[in-house]
């Protein structure tokens, strides 16, 4: 049996020519829906969404909940997308032409400028890594697919290295452009209350999948269409003709007020540790749509909104969302020590310029179709900055992230840790009697490690531990000691224990624990990436109450001690060191670069181990001075990588750590 296509002349004369001829059905006629005419208050309602973006993102702690100012920008555009559309179909005029070309001049030469101003500042400023990254997120923006092509989790801070991140609200509203017409076109030709009905059910399916795929995959969530298309849907819903004006000005008036209030209570009580989207964005959507529905009869909220000042900023508002993200980003990396309130003065103020003349230069003329600002020059100049975009990326791919453009000393510092792994594997004994994620206790090479003849000192822990090898086993074997050796990759030394991140890791404890046990070394050394325990930078009582029990139980005749946590930093300190270098600064000593949140933990961890016999030495007591972390020495990096030590920068902890136990009088009597 052969399936004939139907032919196009009987194709429906609005598919063939991508434009509607007649008047399609309406609720009661083809003239029931006005065309839109410009409300200064939803230009108001945008201000708002936009300096809500803005603020929280430049860390302005009265905001917590500004990312809610993008989901009432999507219920913003499916009202006015719905609106236009609906219109052009109840009288007939609608065209696809006409519709992609009008989005077109809206969108793409402001969003290519950027584009192309950031593309140089990526070239000028990142790193060679960073480059080939920010190539891959350029690819995807390009091609109006930024949320397809982020994987990043929009709340943590590898976002603030990624300039087009936020690109990612503009492939939503992309994609919605493309879905939306061909629904309202398929659906309105049966009537308003199919398109209504279909748009109702568009909208629940997605509101629910969008709750149901938060626990699954919160990134996807966040970033794709379908788990966003019903705040989009909601704007729409409000275009239909059953949603007739306020019947009363008092019913406008609290409309609007309430929803004014609903979208700045998200703002402030919302904050980015809560899932979202899901039903979490639901209140700052429902108030963007009453602000818009309530506003169809001005009143006081509106005539607020509608102040210059407001209507000023949303009018700008898409340069400004456009702009304001690469500057804070390249403004962080350049001037990473600012304060919260200089850094946010200046990247708002920043902001504000360049998104001025963003909309003088760029945006006004080409809505206006003015001079240079042709349709067919916008076309012409988008496929260039597609073609030019997809070029620059692939030559950035070829080259490795142009890493011959930096300074040779530079260049020095970022291929450090290629360099140098070898000889700092060969120091960690890796392999012998450090053994890596999937080995088992019996990877350990015994006659090598584990020696039990004289007065043995054993370095037990993860890679955190045997980063001190090459330090610590010169010092202990000029002691006296006989240096030993049990290392396993993500395995802190906790005994009965299970580690997601490292799942041989309990039977290899359980093992070391019993060799311990039956051969009484005379010395244990303990150490690991301590507050890394639970897959995540925060205390774990119970793992340190697990410690504790476990010192309480080894031999009476061993000494243990206990190393705490060492610097980790933010990136690798060889590319901290190189991005300094790059802006002409070649100090050497840890500023905001260091992770924080590791002093707090190690001072309490230093307490739960005070009335145990083993004796705490706090690495970063020793080697951070007034939490100033040394990352430099001997014309090498003395970390590998975020936080493993080289064999210079072994030598020198190892130096200060056995000080520190050698002055020690809890050690004495052992």
């Amino acid at each position: 049996m052969s399936i004939q296509m139907p032919r196009l002349s009987n194709w429906p004369r609005e598919w063939r020519s991508f434009r509607t001829r007649r008047p399609l059905p309406t609720l009661g006629g083809a003239n029931t829906l006005p065309k839109q005419v410009y409300r200064r208050d939803i230009d108001g309602l945008r201000a708002i969404a936009v300096l809500a973006v803005l603020f929280y993102h430049v860390g302005i702690s009265a905001v917590p909940g500004g990312f809610v100012g993008v989901d009432v920008f999507f219920v913003i555009s499916g009202y006015l997308i719905g609106g236009r559309i609906f219109h052009c179909l109840a009288t007939g005029q609608f065209s696809f032409i006409d519709f992609y070309e009008r989005r077109a001049r809206r969108i793409l030469p402001a969003y290519f400028a950027v584009s192309t101003l950031t593309a140089i500042a990526a070239y000028a400023f990142f790193m060679p890594e960073e480059l080939v990254r920010f190539s891959k997120s350029l690819i995807a923006s390009s091609l109006l697919s930024g949320n397809f092509g982020t994987r990043t989790d929009y709340f943590r801070p590898a976002a603030e290295t990624l300039p087009l991140l936020h690109y990612w609200s503009l492939g939503v509203e992309e994609h919605f452009y493309l879905l939306f017409p061909v629904i309202a076109l398929f659906t309105w030709r049966f009537g308003p209350r199919a398109l209504a009905s279909i748009l109702a059910i568009i909208l629940v399916s997605s509101l629910i999948a969008s709750q149901w795929m938060l626990s699954i995959s919160p990134a996807i969530t966040f970033y794709w269409l379908p788990f966003r298309a019903w705040e989009l849907f909601i704007g729409s819903m409000l275009a239909l003709p059953f949603f007739k004006p306020p019947k009363s000005l008092l019913i406008g008036s609290i409309a609007s007020t309430a929803g004014v209030l609903v979208v700045l209570a998200t703002l402030i009580l919302y904050s980015s540790s809560m899932p979202f989207p899901g039903i979490a964005a639901l209140p700052p959507c429902i108030g963007a749509a009453l602000i818009i529905w309530g506003g169809q009869r001005q009143n006081f909220a509106s005539r607020f909104l509608g102040l210059e000042p407001m209507n000023y900023i949303g009018r700008s508002s898409y340069s400004l969302y456009l702009i304001h993200w690469p500057v804070i980003v390249f403004a962080r990396l350049l001037y990473p020590d600012a304060s919260i309130s200089v850094f946010s003065a200046v990247t708002i103020a920043g902001s504000f310029a360049l998104a001025g003349l963003s909309y003088q230069f760029i945006e006004i003329p080409t809505r206006n179709r003015e001079g240079f600002w042709q349709p067919r020059r916008i076309f012409e100049m988008s496929t260039f900055g597609v073609v030019a975009s997809l070029a620059l990326a692939g030559f950035t791919f070829a080259s490795g992230g142009f890493l011959n453009r930096l300074p040779s000393d530079v260049q020095d510092l970022l291929t450090y840790r290629s360099r140098y792994e070898n000889r700092t594997d060969a120091g960690y004994r890796n392999g012998q009697c450090f053994v890596g994620y999937g080995d088992t206790y019996a990877t350990i090479d015994q006659a090598t490690c584990l020696p039990v003849e004289g007065s043995v000192a054993l370095l037990w822990g993860d890679s955190y531990a045997a980063h001190y090898t090459i330090g610590l086993r010169p010092i202990l074997e000029h002691k006296g000691f006989v240096f030993a050796q049990l290392n396993d990759a993500g395995c802190p030394p906790i005994v009965g224990r299970n580690f997601p991140q490292q799942p041989n890791c309990k039977a290899f404890n359980d093992a070391a624990f019993e060799w311990i046990k039956k051969n009484r070394p005379k010395l244990v050394i303990m150490s690991a990436r301590w507050f890394y325990m639970s897959s995540s930078w925060f205390y774990d009582e119970q793992a340190i109450q697990s410690l504790k029990r476990q010192i309480s139980e080894f031999p009476a005749e061993t000494a243990v001690v206990i190393l705490g946590q060492s610097p980790t930093y933010e990136e690798e300190v060889p590319v901290i060191l190189a991005r300094r270098r790059l802006r002409g600064d070649r100090s050497t000593i840890s500023e905001g670069e260091i992770r924080s949140r590791i002093f707090g933990a190690d001072r309490m961890m230093k307490a739960e181990m005070a009335d145990t016999p083993a004796l705490y030495v706090s690495v970063l007591d020793a080697v951070c001075p007034n939490q100033k972390c040394p990352m430099y020495a001997d014309g090498t990096p003395i970390h590998l990588d975020q936080g493993h030590l080289t064999d210079v920068g072994s030598k020198l902890f190892a130096e200060r750590i056995s000080a520190e136990i050698a002055s020690s009088k809890k050690l004495i009597a052992k």
